[in-house]
């Protein structure tokens, strides 16, 4: 088996949940609300995600608070940065009631998640987010096995790509990093991060062979990684 491991740690959004397919969803449902919006849906879609990576990863970086950074991507999307707070928590409270409505797993993920605990190996969750929201996604997808080790970085020293988060989230599960395997979709935050931190990193990626790191281990979905540890599904 290529990786001889005794832990298994896993990112959630993306990962195990599908965060993309939700946020599509929800902000599609948003907008047909709206009177008059005016972007077809491949421009409403790139403005989304083009503030939602611009201010969570200033809430990551510690510069604004999750409700500012909410505030901030409801407002610069709606080209209305200037509304009441009032207004901007309404709006992005519509938003987050569709994305929730749509959080659905990962297809195989959960089910292999649960898989790695009954053959025996220490599974976690590593993750980047709200403590409440990122658990609550957890249960939404039926991960709430109390065996699971879950670290949220609201709750750790840093969060990821920062070495303390994996050596946090290593200590939880009671391994040495070199017993462990992250496994995600972020090049940057789980597969750089866990290899600068003495872990094992495998990247979900349909790009498959656009990587030209031979050294990285990589996965189309994560139903396949079951062959690289030896666990039937």
């Amino acid at each position: 088996m290529p990786y001889d491991v005794q832990g298994v740690l896993f990112d959630l959004d993306d990962t195990l949940m599908d965060h993309t397919a939700a946020s599509r969803a929800a902000v599609l449902e948003f907008v047909a609300g709206l009177p008059e919006w005016p972007l077809d849906e491949a421009g409403t879609l790139a403005r989304w995600y083009a503030l939602e990576d611009q201010h969570f990863a200033r809430y990551m970086a510690g510069e604004v608070t999750m409700l500012e950074q909410r505030r901030a991507r409801i407002g610069g999307f709606l080209e209305l940065e200037d509304a009441a707070d009032d207004l901007l928590d309404t709006w992005f409270s519509r938003f987050l009631s569709g994305y929730q409505a749509n959080w659905q797993p990962v297809p195989g993920g959960p089910e292999l998640a649960l898989r790695l605990l009954e053959e025996g190996y220490r599974v976690g969750i590593l993750t980047n987010g709200q403590a409440a929201q990122q658990r609550a996604k957890l249960a939404a997808i039926g991960l709430t096995d109390p065996r699971l080790v879950v670290c949220v970085s609201e709750e750790l020293p840093a969060p990821k790509p920062s070495p303390l988060a994996f050596a946090a989230a290593c200590g939880a599960l009671g391994l040495a990093p070199h017993q462990v395997l992250m496994v995600g979709d972020s090049r940057v935050n789980d597969i750089d991060g866990a290899r600068s931190a003495g872990l094992h990193a495998v990247h979900v990626t349909a790009e498959l062979l656009t990587d030209p790191d031979d050294s990285v281990g990589r996965i189309a979905t994560i139903a396949d990684l079951h062959r690289l540890i030896g666990v039937s599904i």
